[in-house]
């Protein structure tokens, strides 16, 4: 699939469950950052336009700000918000573009690829997940699908997802990847195994 099909398959599904969901193209003059907007935003915004989207997902939602709200939000990744004193241990390469619980999805500016990190672990250590953005948001719209179709039956009785729906994912993400491996990445790194 290509990247406009990702966007639009993930809106319509998000949609569908959320009706309130709200997108809009957004563009360029929307980012008040330091340096240009990299191009794999541009179209994100331009295309999928999430408008601080919050996404229910098993455990912490996902939250993917708007394009106006970006460059705030790097707030306690990439600076301290009330100093506004640079962290040395974030890269310039990197921009936070969505997190669930605070753990951050992180938007690789040089390559385009979205990493993922744990925060609290002292230094940041982000893994690779998705090959850009509109990988990530189609993915995070197959999960929430999982999520809202199995309903109350999601969890077994000791609140681990059941093995069904498990299931269910690792072949929709596997789909969507054509990767056996980088979709058990994908749903261990966001709690799914």
């Amino acid at each position: 699939m290509n990247d406009m099909s990702n966007y639009e398959t993930a809106k319509h599904i998000l949609q569908q469950i959320d009706p309130s969901a709200s997108f809009r193209p957004q563009l360029a003059g929307e980012w008040r950052g330091d340096f240009p907007l990299p191009e794999a935003l541009l179209e994100y915004y331009r295309m999928f336009g999430p408008v601080d989207l919050t996404i229910r997902g098993y455990g912490n939602p996902y939250f993917l700000p708007g394009l106006a709200k970006l460059w705030p939000y790097q707030a306690g990744y990439r600076y301290d918000a009330h100093t506004r004193q640079r962290f040395p241990d974030w890269e310039d390469d990197w921009l936070a573009i969505a997190d669930q619980g605070a753990d951050p999805f992180i938007l690789s500016v040089s390559r385009g690829a979205v990493l993922h990190a744990f925060h609290g672990e002292g230094n940041w250590q982000p893994v690779e997940l998705f090959t850009g953005p509109s990988e990530m948001v189609e993915t995070l719209a197959i999960l929430r699908q999982i999520l809202a179709s199995a309903g109350s039956v999601f969890k077994n009785p000791d609140a681990t997802i059941r093995a069904e729906f498990r299931h269910e994912a690792r072949q929709a993400v596997e789909e969507l990847t054509g990767s056996v491996a980088r979709a058990a990445t994908i749903l261990t790194r966001l709690g799914w195994s």
